[in-house]
């Protein structure tokens, strides 16, 4: 179980990184699939009366900052999951605006919320909120020391510092052990900018972690607001359990200006709920381990191959998603024909199949079929005892395999195969075409670094938090109350499954995708071109709204 968690918060964290390093580069052309579906001709809308089985939810709610870090925009979007199409699905919501994104379906006003005629297993719309957010971002300059705004700091040359702070919006007072103590909800905060080599030199980064490929740096932070002042851990003065807020690039800076700052806050929730609930002091220990190797997962590993990749190829990274998603929806689409072959593609199948064939000389059957000449048949004829003997082994293969075939589902498949095959031909296409970034990827997972989180989480199986009680001899003096407030801190996370609103039933998970606006050089203000709606990739249409 707990293996399974780190993996999950490590894959969490890093498709996070992913998101917000992905926004840190222009990109040059549409990818975009947020265009809502349209056309000259509207078709009538169907009503369905029959409800799914089952509903998730998932949540993106993009925010639009300016330089200070003060929200401009929210736009949420919501992705409608259901185990099967042409249902009646009930969903409540308080954005405004709301809209479908990808087809014609219209919500439906009903019984206090709304109401999704979805004809398949998937519906997107998104709309605007002014509701607060989880996690707020402080954002200040430096130049030799004073501070200054963005606007006046823009095309100035000397010692450049950017400081980040993190802060936690979402808590709950609650009384422990008689007194009342500020439950805050744990939040995963990854965050990240790129810095050219040329303009910003001798860079530093506290708290922070920096990769640089040679041409350009990427500075990333990871944190967890609120930890520290839940379980009053600053006071413990336990570095090693410490879960920073606040960050500090420090850099020679020649003209400056500085692209988009991406941050992504992810919800315990999101990240699997297989905390230990502690009831012990050893307990204890160990799941504040845990959270700090949540912190420190995505630092665990060499990102620089990764991350390269990842933000010089978000039209690839879009491509392998689609292809992804293609490959899945083939496989449902055909589903029951792939279950089939296999069933009578064994061995032992293939072995009956070569011996009828053997016993079925080639020539003799196309003689047979030209010629029909006595001495021929004579032969021909000689061996059908044999032919026949092979033949009742391969017959009920033959009879089961028709009956099979003749399944309303695999006539379907069947009939669709020219469409599939064509399809199975791009997605290797695609995939010959990012062998590179498939192998990039691959490297993340690779046994090496695996082999990393396993060393982690061995440490954590082994014992190793409990075994340094001494280290961590300070827990043991308030540990009835740390054990309270962590236990009420995990389980208040835990309940946190969405920033809007659900229907009651429904799965829900959500994530939060912040980006500030960029700072221009003051040469290059003048010279700087707009995008366009139509030039921008899907995730920063989506910031336009």
């Amino acid at each position: 179980m707990k293996k399974n968690f780190i993996l999950k918060s490590a894959l969490c964290l890093t498709l996070a990184a992913s998101i917000l390093t992905m926004g840190a580069c222009k990109s040059t052309g549409d990818n975009g699939d947020t265009t809502s579906a349209s056309g000259d001709e509207q078709a009538a809308p169907v009503y369905y009366t029959d409800v799914p089985g089952s509903v998730k939810k998932s949540e993106t709610v993009y925010v639009n900052m300016d330089n200070s870090g003060d929200v401009k925009d929210i736009t949420v979007t919501d992705w409608l999951h259901t185990d099967k199409g042409q249902v009646k699905v009930s969903d409540t919501s308080s954005l405004k605006n709301i809209t479908n994104v990808k087809s014609n379906i219209k919500p439906v006003s009903e019984n206090g919320g709304i109401t999704w005629h979805m004809d398949t297993t998937d519906l997107y719309y998104s709309g605007k909120s002014n509701k607060e957010l989880p996690v707020k971002i402080n954002i200040k300059y430096f130049l030799d020391g004073k501070e200054m705004s963005a606007k006046k700091i823009s095309g100035k040359s000397g010692k450049v510092e950017i400081k980040i702070s993190v802060e936690n919006n979402l808590y709950k007072t609650e009384k422990i052990n008689g007194k009342q103590v500020k439950i805050y909800n744990p939040i995963a905060v990854v965050g990240g900018m790129i810095l050219p080599e040329g303009q910003f030199q001798n860079m530093t980064l506290t708290n922070g972690k920096l990769v640089g490929d040679g041409t350009k740096e990427i500075a990333l932070i990871v944190s967890m607001p609120g930890m520290n002042e839940t379980l009053g851990l600053d006071k413990l003065n336990v570095e090693d359990l410490n879960f920073a807020t606040e960050f500090t690039l420090s850099a020679e800076v020649e003209n400056f200006s500085l692209g988009n700052m991406y941050f992504a806050a992810v919800p315990i929730s999101m990240l699997g709920t297989e905390f230990k609930m502690p009831d012990s002091l050893n307990d204890l220990q160990t799941t504040l381990g845990q959270l700090k190797e949540l912190e420190k997962a995505l630092n665990s590993m060499d990102p620089n191959k990764v991350i390269t990749n990842l933000m010089t190829n978000k039209t690839k990274i879009n491509e392998l998603v689609n292809t992804m998603n293609e490959a899945v929806e083939l496989y449902q689409n055909n589903r029951v024909l792939f279950e089939i072959l296999p069933k009578y593609m064994t061995e032992e199948n293939i072995a009956k199949f070569k011996k009828l064939f053997n016993s079925l000389d080639p020539n003799e059957l196309k003689e047979v079929i030209t010629l029909l000449n006595n001495p021929v048949l004579q032969k021909f004829f000689k061996n059908l005892p044999e032919i026949a003997e092979n033949m009742n082994d391969v017959l009920p293969l033959i009879q089961e395999f028709s009956k099979d075939m003749s399944d309303p589902e695999v006539q379907k498949a069947i009939n669709n195969l020219p469409k599939t095959l064509e399809q199975l031909s791009e997605i290797q296409k695609t995939i010959d075409d990012n062998q590179e970034l498939i192998d990039g990827l691959a490297k993340l997972m690779s046994k090496e670094n695996v082999q990393k989180l396993n060393d982690l989480i061995d440490s954590i199986d082994s014992g190793d938090y409990a075994g340094k009680l001494q280290k961590y001899g300070v827990l043991a003096e308030d540990a009835d109350d740390l054990i309270a407030k962590l236990q009420s801190m995990i389980s208040y996370g835990a309940s946190y499954d969405i920033y809007t609103e659900k229907t009651a039933g429904t799965e829900s998970n959500v994530m939060f995708i912040y980006q500030t606006t960029p700072i221009a050089s003051s040469s290059s203000a003048s010279t700087a071109t707009t995008d366009t709606t139509e030039s921008l990739p899907w995730y920063k249409k989506i910031f336009k709204k």
